[in-house]
């Protein structure tokens, strides 16, 4: 009885000290890396809100209600978001040059809030399009490019009402600061394991949807005999986002308390937003 206290008291001690990792990553920009864009009308969406020319409430124009975008060699298409008030060029195309990513995080908040990120059900919107609309203007309010009392919505239009306090909402957020969480994290599950030969513990990282896969390495104090593997007993160290990983210690190994540390390492894309400029235009725009 007291030599199986004993084994189980050091399982256990394992179970807690196994624990023990640190987290490595390799920060990339998601999606866009062209130093030119070629923006386009990709919809329009219906007159709703309306804004004060110059101020002067005798005086009321509706907001643009065009959408743009640019498309990529594989035809995936990205918004592209216009901060003035309106648009004078039409239906025409043209060229913005990515000078610069947009060390804003106030308007990534906004972007990761808003169009193609939500729908327009989490809005209470009727369109999608309405949505776009009110996500530009919510990053022209966060630039200080639009001001949002200047914006009017008709009571009798229940869709423009509905617009602007998305707009409010997604303003109160990107002016919210997040609290910085790892983009990894680590969950133990089952607990330890036992077959004929061999004590095993499974682990799951935790990875936001921006990591396709993470390494284990820089092992230290393995039993000799004790490996990474998957789920299959197949010894590696590299493993989809969605994989466990387990580690597997001979049994005879198990006659002290075992420290194992080891790290997990991942590439890890992280959403932006380029500042897309025309020069000849006087026009920028964020993509």
């Amino acid at each position: 009885m007291r030599k199986i206290l004993s084994k189980l008291l050091i399982i256990l001690l394992i179970v807690l000290i196994l624990a023990n990792f640190n987290v490595n990553l390799i920060y990339a920009v998601q999606n866009l890396s062209v130093e030119k864009v070629l923006s386009e009308i990709i919809g329009t969406a219906n007159h709703h809100l309306k804004y004060y020319i110059d101020n002067n409430p005798e005086w009321d124009e509706y907001y643009s209600t065009l959408i743009k975008g640019y498309k990529d060699e594989n035809g995936k298409i990205y918004p592209i978001y216009y901060v003035e008030e309106n648009l004078n060029e039409g239906h025409e195309t043209y060229y913005l040059t990515t000078e610069e990513i947009l060390n804003n995080e106030k308007v990534l908040r906004v972007v990761k809030n808003g169009y193609s990120f939500t729908t327009k059900e989490r809005w209470n919107l009727r369109d999608e399009k309405d949505l776009y609309v009110a996500t530009r203007l919510a990053i022209g309010c966060i630039l200080g490019k639009i001001n949002i009392e200047s914006i009017i919505a008709e009571n009798y239009d229940l869709e423009s009402v509905a617009m602007l306090k998305t707009i409010k909402e997604l303003i109160d957020i990107g002016e919210k600061e997040e609290e910085e969480t790892s983009p990894l994290s680590l969950k133990m599950i089952n607990y330890f394991m036992h077959d004929e030969n061999y004590y095993i513990q499974e682990y799951k990282v935790i990875c936001d949807e921006g990591i396709s896969e993470y390494v284990v390495s820089n092992i230290i104090g393995m039993p000799e005999g004790g490996y990474i593997c998957d789920k299959d007993r197949k010894e590696r160290n590299t493993f989809l986002s969605n994989e466990s990983f387990f580690i597997r210690i001979p049994t005879e190994e198990l006659t002290e308390e075992i420290n194992i540390d080891f790290s997990v390492k991942a590439q890890y894309y992280k959403n932006t937003v380029l500042k897309g400029i025309n020069k000849e235009k006087n026009i920028e725009h964020y993509v």
